[in-house]
């Protein structure tokens, strides 16, 4: 009978065990190693991180934690706007070199640049005198255009050419970016001296312009031909203008990076320099032995000065560890060590495409919190790139990676290099170093070891834990800890979710169909919506016939209830769009409006201007015919053919799925043949996206946060150019981004950003469906620490706010902006409605 019996129970038992195993709720006591609750916040993630590198890492998990340890020369906003953060101020400079004109004097020349500017310039020097020379692979690329002839009888006709140096600059103004770019610099001094500077570059490419077969002229205007010209020109060393932008930023002082954790007494834990560079931190008895490690190690000079100091400045458990000590102060040496090491192949960044237009970056001996990066053209997206996180130069740079490369037995010595000519970023990896997984920090949280002194400090497959940094140079978080629970990512969603409502965690981000629910308990629960830097669209091949003309577009996105998918397809949890851009960015344009005359109904012959493309299927009827279309039989014919899309999709489950279904639905209720085929992602992107073997894809966008559109939009970014597959041309959208890559000014960026949306989108190269948000459900102990003033010594006064403050709510940003701002109360505190807005 016990045999029956256990038959029945042991199952029992060991489905209950693998189900508490599942949904397991942390406790207080997994969840610290102190009983408070109310000093962390608790999160999760869908895996383990592996390396906190910033640079070199390419996992979410790793972001997600590391965004942590380290910051930026500039931020994003909680508006998404670029701002100084660990600059005081940023002045984007604009230093040229251009050509003398031939009909003018340097010294006149001089004269009409500072009457056009003003105090606006701050110097103008004599220039280098241009030496043209033309290289063997240049002649046969200038061979190959046709122009050889041309480009050397200009370059012969002026053997020297005598250039001036101009520099623009403002001054600057602490917390903002202040920009003295001037990108008109050619056509505003033609005005002033009303004529061209370069007569003679547009005579030469005029005369072999001339010259040139019809055939060759026929796709192509005479400006950009002369700029393909003068183009060639520049590469043999005659560039008319030469644009230098030059971001110059007075760093924060009294800034300093976090070192640790560290086990051992502080007094035999040193910090090591050679000749003044960081060479390592050492664990030994005494100052003599740390330095006769050194030497070893490294084998510098005899006459080197080699020197180790403790941590003077300290914090944790000095005793028995871990403790964290204060590293040097951080200055415009971190700054060029992490671009010039990025843009270097052998650092083994993913990300070095980004920073190869940096020529320069200019530190100052008698000033180490000045730093000037300066590129290599206008163009302002790459500001954007300075929020990059930087790296600790203590801890990167060649003598210290050097001494590493020596304790894991891959040195000079070791491989047989002569030290002169040996490499470490080659003899060790970036990614093998012991800062993947032991990092200084710059940032507002450290890592809090969970294994002792053993690596990694986290608990794979259970919990990360960050302790508050003591040294942050900015407000404190308002925790001391944030532990983030790693969940297997095939039960993360359902784990997370019950662990969340059990109260073992502070967040949860909710599923478009579970938003309604948690709406009804709003009594425990904040629900916070954002708009991420995404969007859903149909493309429309606008390279086929049938849909070059813009009627038929339009026709087909009138056909389409957007509304009825936002409603059915993502529960309502979508904001409809109406162009191309991401609803949350600066560059969206709310006020766009588009003219329609309506063919059909009461409002025929009428025009008004209308924010969405109205869902009316006798005006798409109307457009179709007038656009010369028949209709017979309940379908659309014209010149005899058939008015069919061929229609594609990915297998991909999710929204665009149902999305399409309901497209197809209502296009052939309007008359319309659908052949609509899925394929599997890489066969869709490639042979049929990519490709432009299709009428109308069904797509996303999910992006960055700057305004630089080409490679969605421009005429030559067809594939395999660039991503514009619905081979969209307007060249009037073509100049406008173009142009906007040279402004700095930001009221100057939203506006012309503006003009491009609304050029795109009155053309219905897509139909624009909606932006999809993001719910986070966020349980109501949490608070706001609003700072509402300061006291009579002038520190800050912070009051608990809810989290769907109207300060939170218009915000752009995602909740992490506000985290460290957050802190858990022991009963769900009231508000007045008062503080939900003051």
């Amino acid at each position: 009978m016990w045999i029956k019996r256990s038959l029945v129970v042991v199952p029992i038992l060991l489905f209950v065990f693998l189900a508490q195993s599942v949904f397991w709720v942390p406790g207080s006591a997994s969840i610290a190693d102190n009983d408070s609750r109310q000093n962390r916040i608790i999160l999760y993630m869908g895996g383990n991180p592996e390396d906190m590198n910033p640079w070199t890492s390419t996992k979410t998990t790793d972001t997600t934690i590391s965004d942590y340890f380290f910051e930026g020369v500039l931020r994003y906003n909680r508006m998404y706007e670029v701002e100084p953060w660990l600059a005081d101020t940023v002045v984007v400079r604009h230093e040229l070199t251009t050509v003398v004109p031939r009909h003018m004097t340097p010294e006149a020349y001089e004269q009409a640049i500072r009457a056009e500017y003003g105090a606006r310039v701050d110097t103008v020097a004599k220039g280098p005198e241009l030496e043209p020379k033309v290289s063997d692979e240049l002649k046969k690329q200038i061979e190959a255009a046709g122009l050889l002839k041309d480009v050397l009888a200009f370059i012969e006709s002026r053997p020297k050419v005598p250039t001036l140096k101009v520099s623009f600059s403002a001054p600057p103004v602490k917390g903002k970016i202040v920009s003295a770019v001037q990108p008109e610099f050619e056509p505003q001094l033609e005005k002033r001296i009303g004529s061209e500077l370069f007569p003679e570059l547009t005579a030469a490419a005029q005369t072999a312009w001339d010259a040139m077969p019809a055939d060759k002229k026929k796709d192509q205007e005479f400006d950009d031909f002369k700029r393909e010209f003068g183009d060639l020109l520049s590469q043999a060393g005659i560039a008319h203008i030469q644009h230098n932008p030059v971001v110059d930023c007075a760093l924060h002082k009294g800034v300093y990076w976090t070192d640790g954790p560290f086990f051992d007494d502080p007094a035999n834990v040193w910090i090591t320099k050679v000749d003044g560079t960081e060479a390592g931190i050492i664990v030994a008895d005494s100052r003599d032995e740390a330095i006769s490690v050194i030497r070893e190690r490294l084998k510098p000079a005899k006459d080197a000065k080699v020197e180790a100091e403790n941590y003077e400045y300290r914090f944790g458990d000095e005793k028995d560890g871990p403790w964290w000590g204060r590293g040097p102060e951080f200055g415009s040496r971190d700054v060029k060590l992490t671009y010039d090491h990025i843009k270097n192949a052998d650092f083994g960044s993913p990300r070095r495409s980004s920073y190869t237009s940096i020529v320069e970056i200019r530190t100052f001996p008698q000033d180490p919190h000045r730093l000037q990066v300066v590129y290599d053209e206008l163009y302002s997206p790459a500001l954007s790139d300075l929020t990059g996180n930087l790296l600790p130069f203590h801890r990167w740079n060649l003598v210290a990676w050097t001494e590493e490369a020596v304790r894991k037995n891959v040195g000079p010595d070791d491989l047989g290099i002569d030290r002169a000519k040996y490499n470490p970023m080659r003899a060790l990896r970036s990614r093998d170093r012991e800062f993947a997984l032991s990092p200084s920090y710059l940032g507002s949280m450290i890592l809090d070891p969970m294994n002792k002194a053993s690596k990694p400090y986290w608990q794979n497959n259970l919990r990360v834990r960050l302790r508050r940094n003591e040294f942050y140079w900015n407000r404190q978080a308002e925790y001391e800890f944030v532990d983030w629970f790693v969940f297997d990512p095939a039960l993360g969603s359902e784990t997370s979710e019950v662990v969340f409502m059990g109260g073992g965690m502070d967040l949860y981000s909710a599923k478009d169909y579970q938003v309604q629910r948690y709406e009804e308990m709003t009594d425990r629960y904040y629900v916070i919506k954002r708009q991420p830097t995404t969007y859903e669209y149909f493309g429309f091949n606008n390279t086929r016939e049938l849909l070059k003309d813009k009627r038929v577009r339009l026709a087909l996105s009138m056909a389409i209830n957007v509304e009825e998918i936002i409603k059915y397809v993502c529960f309502d949890q979508g904001t409809r769009i109406n162009g191309p851009a991401y609803p949350v960015l600066p560059w969206y344009n709310n006020e766009h409006r588009f003219e329609h005359t309506w063919r059909s109904g009461p409002k025929k012959g009428t025009t008004e201007k209308l924010q969405y493309v109205p869902f009316d299927m006798e005006e798409a009827k109307a457009l179709l015919l007038e656009a010369g279309f028949r209709e017979q039989g309940g379908k659309l014919f014209k010149d005899g053919k058939a008015l069919r899309l061929q229609f594609i999709n990915s297998t991909s489950p999710g929204p665009r799925q149902k999305s399409a279904v309901l497209a197809k639905e209502r296009w052939e209720q309007l008359g319309v043949e659908v052949d609509y085929k899925q394929y599997e992602w890489n066969d869709f992107i490639q042979r049929f996206v990519m490709a432009m073997n299709f009428d109308v894809c069904v797509l996303g966008w999910s992006g960055g946060l700057d305004f630089d559109s080409r490679q969605l939009w421009e005429t030559p970014s067809t594939p395999p150019n660039g991503l514009n597959f619905v081979g969209y041309s307007n060249p009037e959208a073509d100049a406008l981004m173009n142009k906007i890559l040279k402004v700095y000014d930001p009221d100057e960026q939203v506006r012309l950003s503006h003009e491009i949306f609304s050029k795109i989108a009155s053309d219905f190269p897509y139909i624009f469906l909606y932006s999809p948000l993001t719910t986070t459900i966020v349980d109501r102990h949490l608070v706001w620490r609003k700072q509402t003033g300061v006291d009579k010594d002038g520190k800050p006064i912070y009051e608990d706010r809810p989290l769907d403050h109207e300060y939170i709510k218009n915000s752009r940003a995602t909740w992490r902006y506000f985290e460290p701002e957050l802190v858990r109360r022991e009963e769900i505190p009231v508000f007045s409605d008062a503080q939900y807005k003051d």
